[in-house]
């Protein structure tokens, strides 16, 4: 009798599990570019509010495409569980490309 309603129930309720986890996958992605504009935004007011001005900042973090573990508190950069980094344009990370 178990095995009969396991058996019916396998195909409904795998596919919701796997809808549901890209769906958090995806909540993850977005909330790690969040995570990682905030941190960009600081670290240029930093730059502009600093005894030397560095209005070149900007064009800096795009040649370097890439954000500084040190800008976070636990020293990590965020991911995303899709893997892969992601693009800095114009000072600004964009959503990663899954």
């Amino acid at each position: 009798m178990a095995i009969t309603v396991l058996g019916f129930l396998s195909p409904v309720g795998i596919p919701k599990f796997v809808v549901l986890v890209d769906k958090v996958n995806r909540a993850a992605c977005d909330t790690s570019v969040g995570a990682i504009n905030a941190a960009i935004l600081k670290q240029y007011v930093l730059q502009l509010a600093g005894p030397k001005p560095d209005t070149r900042w900007m064009d800096d973090i795009d040649s370097m495409d890439k954000v500084e573990p040190s800008w976070f508190a636990d020293g990590e950069v965020p991911t995303c569980p899709f893997g892969g980094p992601y693009e800095i344009q114009n000072g600004v990370c964009q959503k990663h490309s899954h």
